[in-house]
């Protein structure tokens, strides 16, 4: 009797380690996300940065420092996140995707650099979804980093949504020098982590399953590739 309830107490504590170990990989995650989320940032401030130096005219300077003050601002509160564990207060909004894509559109041109032609291709009708807008402009300015990264001195990235029935789709696209097919499956099928280097892929994945959506990618080499995140759409747009 003695061994059995010695037994139990055991495989208890081995519950509860379990359980300590699953809330610490939790938190390390959401932190290696974090870190990687700054990069982009820090990436950001550094690329207008420079591009102030081509002397924009007016209405391009204010963009620039526009995705200089958003990101620091970004930057700011994840910091304190992350020096005080503090948990995210980004809770779920309704909103039209096609207005808040444009409301990032300077972050996404500087993030892009000089070297890439930006093209907006958004429906023509509200496409109301239902998402934490920090999750989802992490993910959206993790693809344009990678494509970014993808094109050589020059290239275009096309960002795009479309509504198929119940979905969204939001799609990154380029024309940069693209993946064969043993690239592709290996960052389809990684079970890489999020982290202040890699490519950040598993980031965005991980908003898709969040989001109860899907993530599709195409690519062929020297052909570009397309990223598509199929999200779904929610009922109504919130009035504020």
């Amino acid at each position: 009797m003695g061994a059995t309830i010695l037994g139990m107490a055991d495989m208890r504590v081995a519950q509860d380690d379990c359980s300590v170990c699953s809330t610490d990989c939790t938190a390390i995650t959401l932190d290696r996300e974090a870190i990687h989320d700054l990069r982009n940032l820090f990436g950001i401030v550094a690329s207008a940065r420079h591009m102030l130096d081509d002397d924009p005219n007016a209405e391009r300077r204010a963009m620039l420092l526009a995705a200089i003050e958003s990101a620091a601002l970004r930057g700011g509160d994840l910091t304190t996140k992350l020096l005080t564990r503090a948990p995210s207060t980004d809770a779920n909004r309704i909103d039209d995707i096609n207005q808040h894509v444009i409301s990032l559109q300077p972050m996404i041109q500087a993030l892009a650099g000089r070297q890439a032609n930006i093209v907006f291709d958004l429906a023509t009708i509200p496409i109301p979804v239902r998402l934490k807008h920090g999750d989802l402009d992490a993910a959206l300015l993790e693809l344009v980093a990678n494509a970014r990264k993808a094109m050589g001195n020059s290239g275009r990235i096309m960002i795009g949504t479309r509504r198929a029935g119940a979905c969204l789709w939001l799609s990154v696209a380029d024309d940069g020098r693209g993946m064969d097919e043993v690239s592709l499956v290996r960052l389809t099928h990684s079970n890489e982590r999020p982290a202040a280097h890699g490519s950040g892929f598993a980031r965005v994945r991980r908003f898709a399953e969040s989001a109860q959506g899907r993530l599709r990618i195409r690519s062929g080499e020297n052909k570009g590739t397309i990223v598509c995140l199929i999200l779904p759409v929610a009922q109504h747009i919130a009035v504020v």
